[in-house]
């Protein structure tokens, strides 16, 4: 007897931006809520992590680079975030992070760092300038 393969049912919101820019238009009380920011905040670190740790590097992450997603199927309804947008500024190293050092990561931290900082103070951006 032959299974049929079992389908995942998903949402997608939109991306991180998106949400940030809705919240923004639709607020009725400041700042986006602890939990969801929390939420938010952990997944990005988690994904770029994942990312490093399979010696990818983004090199282009903001709030437009997260898709807002949740799962249907889960009885807990549970969110995530999924990692989006490789294009031509992504590599992938062929060497181990003690081989190659840490600086090829630089960018995706500062960018991670980035987007944490919107998050947490409404829309302010850091600048190295």
């Amino acid at each position: 007897k032959r299974r049929t393969p079992q389908t995942k049912r998903f949402k997608i919101f939109g991306t991180l931006q998106d949400v940030f820019d809705a919240h923004k238009i639709y607020q009725t009380s400041g700042m986006i809520p602890e939990q969801a920011l929390a939420l938010f905040a952990l997944s990005t670190i988690d994904a770029v992590l994942t990312l490093h740790s399979c010696g990818v590097v983004h090199n282009n992450i903001g709030l437009d680079s997260f898709l807002v997603v949740k799962d249907l199927d889960n009885s807990n309804s549970s969110w995530f975030l999924q990692l989006i947008g490789f294009g031509d500024k992504s590599i992938i190293l062929n060497c181990d992070k003690d081989v190659c050092g840490e600086s090829h990561y630089d960018q995706d931290y500062f960018d991670l760092a980035n987007v944490l900082h919107i998050l947490l103070t409404g829309g302010i951006e850091v600048s190295l300038k």
